[in-house]
């Protein structure tokens, strides 16, 4: 219910509008049986239609005052403008009595629709206290004492006024039934509205976690592959400029071998921009390893780290196919974690690594002759880069064995799904 009493407050600007609307349309009804009694069609004494119409118009109107021209949008207003209309609404009856009986259900027809419980609640004791001083109008002021069957203001009171408020209250009691339906429906569609923009929200969401991911992996890879590269580079120039007075020759070797090395940062750097920005595409293995190629290349000169591999062994038809590109970006992020751990973690001076495609699946062995893994085991040994190879692989249907002892190796098979054959068809 709290939240049905928000949903109505935050639409009241428009509700109030919409009730305004309605004392308008009933101002034009008015005029339009005016019109009609000038044609015979409908029978109301002259002076009678005349007092009707003048003393209607202020509380009809008035609502167009408050809501639409001067824009108020105070608490009150909702109470002034059904108010107007019921007060509207017993001058119409007191002019016309029985014949406009139903004209005294347009305000509850409203608070009912688009107003809270206490809203009709008031609306409807206005509407009964009209109803019975309508009939006093009717009888005493308005002279329409003609279209009343009964006479005395007793009579009006016992078997017009009372039946008529009978009557009202049924009325009152079904739009009361329908305004809990109105309600559980509001609720209802507000609730649908609010998933809706919920689901929209969150799908947004996942976008810009998904860009914000691969910009802080194309950062990761920059800075693994080519910081380390760089300062050493930077260093190089630096020895070269205080060793030139006395040996120009190994100087220029060690600028053009820094010159080499950022020239080979740079391609780095163009490979990994490639493989994170290839969306919902395929890449050749060919552009997979020669970035590999690079990277093995520096880090034997960064970790003094002989690197045996057999990437160049690889066939031509072979180094043509293509792989997704989320599977190349991972093969890339594994092999540089597998390189990593050998060298820092291992003490390794050597690693193999190897590469195998065999159509339907992919598989890469990196062993090493450091100093294994720790005695604590294979679960508890795998540090957060393997954990995270590893569940990469058993989301997409492959695995990794660790071996420790001499040395440690690890073996990645990894499947290429249908999913990546129609990628590279497309």
């Amino acid at each position: 219910m709290e939240a049905y009493r928000e949903l109505l407050k935050k639409n009241e600007a428009a509700v109030n509008k919409l009730a305004s609307r309605v004392s308008r349309i009933e101002l034009y009804i008015m005029i339009l049986i005016g019109i009609l009694c000038e044609y015979y069609v409908m029978y109301v004494p002259g002076f009678t239609l005349g007092r009707m119409l003048t003393l209607i118009l202020a509380p009809l109107l008035l609502p167009t005052l408050i809501v639409d021209v001067l824009r108020v949008k105070k608490p009150w207003v909702k109470y002034a403008v059904l108010t107007c209309s019921v007060i509207a609404s017993g001058l119409c009856y007191a002019a016309f009595t029985f014949q406009l009986m139903l004209i005294l259900l347009f305000p509850t027809v409203v608070a009912a629709l688009y107003y809270s419980k206490r809203v009709m609640m008031i609306i409807c004791a206005e509407s009964v206290i009209i109803i019975f001083f309508s009939h006093i109008l009717s009888h005493y002021i308005m002279f329409a004492q003609i279209l009343e069957p009964f006479k005395g203001i007793r009579n009006i009171i016992q078997f017009a006024a009372l039946p008529r408020i009978f009557i009202y209250l049924c009325f009152a009691v079904v739009f009361w039934i329908l305004s809990n339906r109105t309600s559980a429906l509001m609720l209802n569609i507000h609730r649908v509205t609010q998933e809706k923009e919920l689901l929209e929200l969150e799908s947004s969401m996942t976008d810009k976690v998904a860009r914000f991911e691969e910009r802080e992996k194309i950062s990761r890879d920059i800075h693994n592959s080519v910081g380390h590269t760089i300062t050493a580079a930077i260093m190089a120039i630096d020895a070269a400029e205080a060793i030139r007075g006395v040996s120009p020759e190994m100087a220029d070797s060690k600028v053009t071998a820094a010159g080499e090395r950022m020239r080979e940062s740079l391609q780095v750097i163009r490979d990994s921009v490639r493989l994170v920005d290839s969306r919902d595409t395929s890449v050749s293995l060919g552009d997979l390893v020669k970035t590999l190629t690079i990277c093995l290349r520096q880090f034997e000169m960064d970790a003094n780290m002989r690197i045996h591999n057999n990437l160049g062994d690889i066939p031509a038809d072979v180094l043509s196919m293509s792989i997704s590109a989320e599977h190349a970006r991972f093969l890339y992020g594994a092999a540089q974690e597998c390189l990593t751990n050998s060298g820092k973690h291992g003490k390794a001076s050597h690693v193999t690594l190897n590469i195998s495609f065999g159509g339907d699946y992919i598989e890469m062995t990196a062993t090493d002759n450091g100093r294994g893994q720790p005695p604590a085991g294979a679960a508890e040994g795998k540090g957060f880069g393997l954990k995270k190879i590893e569940s990469y692989l058993k989301a997409n249907g492959g695995y990794m064995t660790c071996r420790s002892g001499p040395g440690f190796s690890v073996t990645i098979w990894l499947p290429i799904r249908e999913e990546d054959e129609s990628e590279r068809k497309n």
